[in-house]
C-alpha cells in the first residue's frame, strides 16, 4: 500500500467497553470494526461466532468469521498455527514457556480441538501471516480511512510499564503523531479514543498479533 494514500479525514470508530466480567475485550474490539463498517455487530452474535470459551478467546474463529461477513482480513502472528495444528498442546509448551501450566489450569486449553479445526480453515483461506507486523507497516496500513487494527498487548504494557500480564485486545485506529498511537481500549476501566506509546522501557514493542481488517475493493 502506498504511502501516499493518506485518510483525508478523521476516523470517528465506534467505542464499545469491556463486559463486567473483563473477558470480552476481543468481542469488545471486534463490535467496535464491525459498527464502522456498517455490520451487524450484535453482542450475542460476535460472542458466538468469536470462539469465546467463557474464559478467554482464541483468534482463528474472529478471523475466520470477519473473513464470512465480507472484509479483507489478515493475522499477523509469530504464532506457528501449522505447528499448533500438529502438535497442540505440546507446541504450545515451547511457545508459553513458564505461563503455560498457568493458562492450562485456568481452562484456557480445554477448547483446543476447537481452536486446531479453526486454524486448519484459517490457514486454507490465506488469512494468517507468519511474522510480527512491523510498525511501519502498520502505519501505512492505517493511514487508509478504510483500514482498522485489532491488537494484541496487554494492560501493563499501555501504561508503559513491562511487566508480564493478562493477554488484552484493543482497536488501533491510527498513528496519532510518531511514537504513539490512538486506540479504543476497552478496559477495564474502557477508555476511548487513548493514546500510547508504541515502544516501553527496555525497549519492547506495545503490539504482539495484530489482525489487520479493511473494507473490500468493489
Amino acid at each position: 500500500m502506498s504511502k501516499n494514500n493518506k485518510n483525508v479525514g478523521i476516523k470517528v470508530v465506534p467505542f464499545y467497553p469491556n463486559e463486567s466480567d473483563n473477558l470480552h475485550c476481543l468481542q469488545a474490539s471486534i463490535r467496535s470494526i464491525l459498527d464502522y463498517f456498517k455490520i451487524d455487530c450484535d453482542k450475542d452474535k460476535v460472542d458466538e461466532n468469536t470462539g469465546f470459551f467463557g474464559t478467554m478467546s482464541w483468534l482463528p474463529h474472529s478471523v475466520n468469521w470477519l473473513s464470512e461477513v465480507g472484509l479483507d482480513v489478515k493475522l499477523y502472528s509469530i504464532c506457528e498455527y501449522d505447528k499448533l495444528i500438529d502438535s497442540g498442546e505440546e507446541y504450545l509448551k515451547t511457545l508459553k514457556g513458564q505461563f503455560f501450566d498457568k493458562e492450562k489450569n485456568e481452562g484456557q486449553y480445554k477448547y483446543l480441538d476447537k481452536v486446531i479445526e479453526a486454524s486448519k480453515q484459517m490457514i486454507d483461506k490465506k488469512l494468517w501471516i507468519n511474522k510480527q507486523m512491523s510498525i511501519e507497516e502498520l502505519k501505512i496500513n492505517l493511514d487508509n480511512e478504510k483500514t482498522l487494527a485489532i491488537a494484541k498487548t496487554i494492560y501493563e504494557f499501555l501504561d508503559g510499564r513491562a511487566i508480564a500480564g493478562n493477554p488484552h485486545f484493543v482497536t488501533v485506529i491510527k498513528e496519532y503523531r510518531p511514537g504513539e498511537w490512538l486506540i479504543h481500549d476497552p478496559g477495564l476501566p474502557g477508555v476511548e479514543r487513548r493514546k500510547v506509546s508504541q515502544i516501553i522501557e527496555g525497549g519492547v514493542k506495545i503490539f504482539g498479533d495484530i489482525v489487520l481488517i479493511s473494507e473490500k475493493s468493489s
